[in-house]
């Protein structure tokens, strides 16, 4: 979704609360899990990602 997109659907909301694709990317190349959500009107539903090489048991562990 894009920023416009998301500011016409919330304009009460002054800025997106997701952070950038780019953010997020780093967020996984730097060994960080990340949340990707289909939509926000979707109520504490996401998909976690992480990098395979960072997959350790904690984190799959959370997953499941």
């Amino acid at each position: 979704m894009s920023d416009a997109t998301f500011h016409e659907m919330y304009p009460e909301l002054d800025e997106s609360p997701f952070p950038s694709i780019e953010e997020a990317i780093a967020d996984i190349r730097a060994g960080r899990m990340v949340g990707v959500v289909a939509s926000p009107d979707r109520a504490n539903e996401c998909d976690l990602f992480m990098a395979a090489q960072h997959a350790m048991s904690a984190a799959i562990e959370f997953m499941a």
